[in-house]
């Protein structure tokens, strides 16, 4: 009984967020909070996509962009909404590799800070259960690096740069799972 309570009393705060941001996007003359959300979320993902991380300006817009993604996805109302995107949808459904995200990024904490926010969208209600076919996506990158024999890493010149990246993607993963 308590916990039917507890969702009533949670759905009618969410509903009732929902009307005030709707109300807000009215007054900036669009129709619904959805079609600001979906300029919002292309804008960034945009910005992790094209961004040059190499310079200090590009370090900036990459930083400000996870730190405003992470604080959106730690919201439960505004990780919902966001999760209603179309190409937040694509992102999360489809293999996330293919979005070149940060690749022009030399900084990797970035990388695992994406995934910390890419798992909080993973585990939303809407995708939890197809967690397992998310981050069976980094199989692939794990059998590659681990298959290798031991002279065959030391003589690769990307092959640390790779472990690093694959740390700080389950290092995000982990984090995300914890937040």
């Amino acid at each position: 009984m308590l916990s039917e309570d507890f969702d009533d009393t949670y759905e009618h705060l969410e509903n009732d967020t929902i009307r005030s941001y709707n109300g807000l996007a009215n007054f900036m003359e669009n129709p619904d909070i959805h079609s600001i959300i979906t300029v919002f979320a292309e804008k960034m993902v945009q910005n992790l996509i094209c961004t040059d991380g190499t310079t200090d300006e590009g370090k900036q817009v990459i930083e400000v962009t996870l730190e405003t993604f992470d604080v959106f996805v730690s919201s439960p109302a505004s990780c919902r909404l966001i999760c209603r995107c179309e190409l937040i949808k694509q992102l999360l459904q489809n293999h996330v590799m293919q979005f070149n995200i940060l690749q022009n990024d030399p900084n990797l904490k970035h990388l695992g800070s994406f995934f910390k926010i890419l798992t909080a969208l993973w585990v939303n209600e809407d995708f939890i259960e197809n967690f397992e076919s998310y981050i069976a996506q980094l199989n692939a990158i794990i059998q590659e690096l681990f298959q290798m024999n031991e002279e065959t890493m030391k003589t690769l010149p990307n092959v640390k740069r790779e472990l690093m990246k694959l740390f700080y993607i389950l290092k995000g993963i982990v984090h995300g799972l914890n937040t």
